[in-house]
């Protein structure tokens, strides 16, 4: 058995928690990460967290990230490593603390047929290498997909996603 840590952030939500997972022999995923994660820590206690998904409408080999949702304890541990920040540090909240409870972000068409809201991770090794790169072919990796060779997952790497906003033309010319 080969256990490893991983950090798990998911920006939005001020969820960043360490993950330990055995490897088992196997190259993992992300999702096998996040799967680790939420088998330990149900929605339902303080610093649970659940995501869902659905197939891609491309290719239904693939998973799409729909949503996530954090029960927040109402301190956040910016770092990650145990030091929970007081709001009015600045360096995350805004100097406004945010009240407890169960937060979701998900992804969703804007109305106007030409943006999205969606998700997409990075992930980094402890040495600070980005792993996620967008690869040659110009296609996406699924987060359901073992992470290979060199990019594999490791102890140390950090995970990171984000809710992002995709526009398929700009929204103004300024000349």
């Amino acid at each position: 058995m080969a256990f490893i840590g991983v950090k798990l952030r998911i920006v939005g939500l001020y969820f960043n928690a360490p993950v330990e997972l055995d490897d088992k022999g196997k190259t993992l995923s992300i999702k096998d990460v996040m799967d680790a994660y939420t088998s330990i820590h149900q929605i339902n206690e303080v610093g649970g967290l659940t995501y869902t998904t659905e197939p891609d409408d491309i290719d239904p080999n693939k998973s799409l990230l729909l949503s996530v949702s954090h029960n927040f304890s109402g301190r956040f541990d910016f770092d990650g490593n145990g030091s929970v920040l007081n709001p009015a540090d600045g360096l995350s909240l805004n100097g406004t603390a945010r009240a407890a409870g169960v937060y979701t972000l998900a992804s969703q068409f804007l109305g106007d047929g030409k943006s999205i809201l969606t998700w997409q991770y990075y992930v980094t090794s402890k040495t600070g290498r980005l792993k996620s790169k967008t690869k040659p072919t110009r296609g996406f990796e699924n987060f359901a997909s073992p992470m290979l060779g060199t990019d594999a997952i490791e102890d140390g790497d950090t995970i990171l996603w984000r809710l992002i906003a995709i526009v398929a033309e700009p929204n103004g010319v300024i000349v």
